[in-house]
Formats: structure tokens, sequence, C-alpha cells
């Protein structure tokens, strides 16, 4: 099970993918902004799989909880 701190670290951790992919979106060369883009889309996948993940995982201990 994870700590409040590593839950908080893995944000700034996807915050942190989403401020860099906006820096480069915003830079005034193609190129970064194609990859601004591309990081930003992979930061949120992963946030939404990390959402999706745990509310499974949320459900499943709830379900086993109820089964004892």
């Amino acid at each position: 099970m994870a700590t409040r701190a590593q839950q908080w670290w893995d944000g700034i951790g996807i915050a942190g993918a989403i401020i860099l992919g906006i820096v480069l979106f915003f830079f005034p060369e193609p190129a970064t902004s194609v990859l601004g883009v591309i990081i930003i889309v992979a930061a949120a996948l992963i946030w939404f799989g990390v959402d999706v993940w745990e509310e499974r995982d949320l459900v499943r201990r709830e379900a086993e909880e109820t089964d004892d």
C-alpha cells in the first residue's frame, strides 16, 4: 500500500511531465511542439490509468472485506 508521501511524489511526477510538455509545446519549433504534445498525452494516459487501477483495487478490497 502506498503512503501519502509516495502518492504525492507520484503526482508531482505526472504534473512535472505535463508542465514540461506545455513548455515544449510553446517553444517556437515544430519538433518540440510535437514532442510536447506527445509528453502531455502520455502523462494524461498514465494519470488516467493510475486512477482506474486504484479504483479497481479499491473495489476488489471492498469485495474481499465483505466476503469475510
